[in-house]
C-alpha cells in the first residue's frame, strides 16, 4: 500500500500429491463420471466465481452426504484447452492437461453432512477452455444420507446476507481511532489488525498481542461505538514472511508492488485462513454486536503490471471473495468492506469492480474530504470515476469514507465542513467517516452538525 503502516516462514503446508492411480482401500471409491460426480456419499460439483473470456476462476465442492466422515479425498480436472495459473486448498500434479487434486492439511477431513472446497483459476487457450470434473476418491464416507439440516462453514451459504448499511438509526456515523475513551461518544473506532504472529494463528502471546482485534471488539462491546478493523493481513505477513515491505518505505527493488502478487499465489490458502481463523476469535470475543472489516488497503495494486506475476482481477475477485466468505462463516455478523484506491485510472477502476464479489461485500471504503465530491487524487487520468458518486453508482453500495492517506487527505475536511457538503456526500452513498487525526474540537463539532445531516438510509 502506497502509505505508511505500522507495525518466519509460510505455514500454509499442503499434503504431498498422490496419483490418481494410487491402491485404493477397502473404503475408498472412485467416481468417473459427468459433472457431479458422487463417491461414497460425497458429491462434487464444480462452479465459476468468474469468467472474463480468456480465462476463469473456478471452486469445487465436495459436500459429505453420508453419515460416515471422510478422511481424505482425491479429485481429477480435465482442463481441456486452458492452462491452469493458480490453485488454492489443495495440492496438486499435472499431466498433460489433467490435474490431480489432494487436500491441504487443514480441509482433507469432511464431516457427516460438512463440506469443502478448493479452487483454481486458469488462462485459456483454445475454445473448449471450460474444465471438466472426472474422477473423484474418497476415502471414508458411506451410510444413508443424514436429514438436511444446517450448512456447514465453507459451503455455498456461509457467506450470508448483505448488510447495506450496519448503523441501525440511519445516522451519518462519525469515527475515529480508538484512543481507550472516545466510544463514548463516536458511533465506531478503528484499530489495525493481521500484524500479529503468523496473523494470529499461534496461540495467544506472553505479550497478549495474538488478536488485537479482540480486545477491541470486547472493549466496545458495551458502548454505543462499533468496531472497524483495518484489516492488512497481506501487507503484514507479506513483510514478516518474504521481507516485501510497502511500496513507499521499502526501496531494495522487492517489495509490495513487485512482488506482493506471487507471494499471495504461493500463501493463498494461508491467507484465507488466516483471516476465517481470526474472525472466529473476534465472534468469541464481541458475539453479540457486528464488527466491520476494512480488507486490505489498495488491493488492487497486486494486479499491477510492475508485479513480477500479477493477479488478474477475476483472480483478485476470487480470493475476495473467498476471504468474506471465510470472514462471515466465522463470524455471522460481520460486516465486510473493500477498497478503493482513489488514485487508479478510469479502466483500473472499471475493471477492478467488474470482478469483485459484489453479491457478498457489504460496503466499500475509501479516502475522501467531506468538501466535495471529487477523490483528493482524482485527475485527467481518472476524472469520470474517482469521485464518490461514481463509486457508489458502480458498485451499488454504501460507502465508508477514511482520512489517513498522505498528501491532503490527511487532514479533517469532514467536522470542518457545512453540512449541506456532509449532505450531499450522503447523496452520493456515504454513510459515514473515519477522522484519522480528529482536532480537540471534534466531539464539539460532530454534536453541531449532526442535527442538520439527512438520514443514511435509503
Amino acid at each position: 500500500m502506497r502509505r505508511f503502516l505500522a507495525p518466519v516462514v509460510p505455514v500454509a503446508v499442503l499434503v504431498s500429491v498422490l496419483g490418481a492411480c494410487d491402491v485404493q482401500s477397502s473404503s475408498e471409491q472412485v467416481a468417473a463420471a459427468a459433472e457431479p460426480l458422487t463417491a461414497n456419499g460425497v458429491t462434487t460439483t464444480l462452479s465459476y466465481s468468474a469468467d472474463w473470456g480468456s480465462g476463469y476462476c473456478a471452486k469445487v465442492t465436495l459436500v459429505n452426504g453420508s453419515t460416515a466422515a471422510v478422511t481424505s479425498w482425491t479429485a481429477v480436472v480435465e482442463m481441456n484447452q486452458a492452462k491452469l495459473s493458480s490453485l488454492w486448498d489443495g495440492a496438486y500434479t499435472a499431466s498433460g492437461t489433467r490435474v490431480t487434486v489432494n487436500p491441504a492439511s487443514y480441509n482433507a477431513s469432511i464431516s457427516a453432512s460438512g463440506s469443502v472446497s478448493f479452487g483454481f483459476c486458469a488462462n485459456r487457450t483454445g475454445s473448449n477452455y471450460k474444465p471438466t470434473l472426472i474422477s473423484l476418491a474418497v476415502v471414508g464416507g458411506g451410510g444413508s444420507a443424514p436429514d438436511a439440516g444446517t450448512p456447514d462453514n465453507g459451503s455455498a451459504s456461509a457467506c450470508g446476507a448483505v448488510t447495506e448499511n450496519p448503523f441501525g438509526n440511519c445516522k451519518f456515523a462519525w469515527g475515529a481511532p480508538d484512543n481507550g475513551s472516545n466510544s463514548s461518544y463516536l458511533s465506531f473506532v478503528s484499530g489495525w489488525i493481521g500484524y500479529e504472529t503468523r496473523g494470529g494463528l499461534d496461540a495467544a502471546l506472553a505479550t497478549n498481542v495474538a488478536c488485537d482485534g479482540c480486545r477491541l471488539a470486547k472493549a466496545v462491546a458495551s458502548t454505543k461505538a462499533m468496531a472497524v478493523l483495518y484489516t492488512y493481513f497481506i501487507g503484514f505477513q507479506a513483510n514478516y514472511m518474504g521481507g516485501f515491505g510497502d511500496c513507499n518505505v521499502d526501496h531494495d527493488g522487492h517489495n509490495l508492488c513487485t512482488d506482493g502478487a506471487q507471494w499471495i499465489r504461493d500463501n493463498r490458502a494461508l491467507i484465507v485462513k488466516m483471516y476465517g481463523e481470526y474472525a472466529k476469535k473476534v465472534y468469541a470475543a464481541s458475539p453479540n454486536k457486528p464488527v466491520i472489516w476494512w480488507l486490505e488497503g489498495d488491493f488492487v495494486q497486486y494486479s499491477y503490471s510492475d508485479q513480477s506475476n500479477p493477479l488478474s482481477y477475476a483472480e483478485l475477485g476470487a480470493l475476495a471473495r473467498d476471504i468474506t466468505c471465510a470472514i462471515k462463516s466465522n463470524q455471522p455478523n460481520a460486516v465486510v468492506a473493500m477498497n478503493h484506491s482513489p488514485w487508479i485510472s478510469n479502466d483500473q477502476a472499471n475493471g477492478f469492480w467488474g470482478a469483485q464479489p459484489l453479491d457478498v461485500l457489504d460496503l466499500v471504503w475509501v479516502q475522501g474530504a467531506g468538501d466535495t465530491d471529487n477523490f483528493v487524487n482524482s485527475g485527467t487520468y481518472n476524472a469520470a470515476t474517482a469521485s464518490f458518486g461514481w463509486l457508489h453508482k458502480k458498485t451499488g453500495r454504501k460507502i465508508m469514507a477514511e482520512t489517513s492517506f498522505a498528501g491532503s487527505g490527511s487532514a479533517d475536511r469532514w467536522s470542518t465542513t457545512t453540512a449541506a457538503n456532509i449532505n450531499a456526500r450522503i447523496a452520493n452513498g456515504v454513510v459515514g467517516v473515519l477522522v484519522n487525526n480528529p482536532g480537540a474540537s471534534y466531539q464539539s463539532a460532530i454534536d453541531t452538525l449532526s442535527p442538520s445531516l439527512s438520514l443514511t438510509c435509503d
